[in-house]
């Protein structure tokens, strides 16, 4: 059974300097704020994931490796923010 919920666009950098734009989804009702912070889950989910790859940050870069879904430690967030 599928459980609905809100789908969130991110772009989340993480220790490497790595940049990943992609889709979060929360819980109907859920602050992005809440999801990040429970102590519950030491991992996200994220979907329609661009991966730009370790290096200076460049958000038009060329060189992206794309992937459907993937399971991301959340201590290896540096930050996370809407787009």
């Amino acid at each position: 059974m599928k459980i609905p919920k809100d789908k969130l666009d991110v772009r989340i950098v993480i220790y490497g300097d790595a940049l990943i734009q992609g889709t979060i989804h929360l819980n109907p009702g859920e602050r992005m704020q809440d999801f990040i912070n429970d102590k519950d889950r030491d991992f996200i989910a994220v979907t329609d994931v661009e991966f730009h790859g370790p290096r200076k940050i460049n958000f038009r870069s060329s060189k992206i490796m794309k992937r459907q879904n993937i399971i991301l430690s959340k201590s290896a967030i540096k930050w996370l923010e809407e787009v």
